[in-house]
């Protein structure tokens, strides 16, 4: 069960990342970082596809965060830091990259949480 959620996880974080808007440089503007910070995974932040746990290692001491796990080639880490200023610092060091776990919330249509508007014509 924890294989396809992940797997789903993985699809969508790649399709937002891709979307992601830039600037002219392809860096995102500072300010909007601290205007609308993503809901990302608490206590796993950020990831990355790794070839081995031992890299993943070296990565997390490279940005100094803690790597909470490893399966299937999907590194996953805590920082205590926002966790957008720690992919920033890392592109701009030429680290590897990194990304948001980010959390995506489904409402089904019909639930209390969901207000459809209908024209009658």
């Amino acid at each position: 069960m924890k294989g396809p959620i992940l797997g789903i996880c993985l699809v969508l974080c790649a399709f937002l990342c891709a979307c992601q808007a830039k600037t002219d440089s392809g860096n995102v503007p500072e300010k909007a970082e601290h205007i609308m910070e993503p809901a990302v995974a608490e206590g796993q932040e950020l990831f990355m596809l790794s070839d081995s746990e031992e890299e993943a290692k070296k990565v997390a001491e490279t940005y100094g965060i803690k790597l909470v796990d490893f399966s299937h080639g999907v590194a996953t880490f805590h920082t205590e830091e926002s966790p957008s200023t720690v992919i920033r610092q890392g592109r701009e060091k030429g680290w590897p990259e990194l990304s948001l776990n980010l959390v995506e919330t489904l409402i089904e249509p019909g639930t209390p949480d969901v207000v459809e508007k209908q024209k009658i014509n």
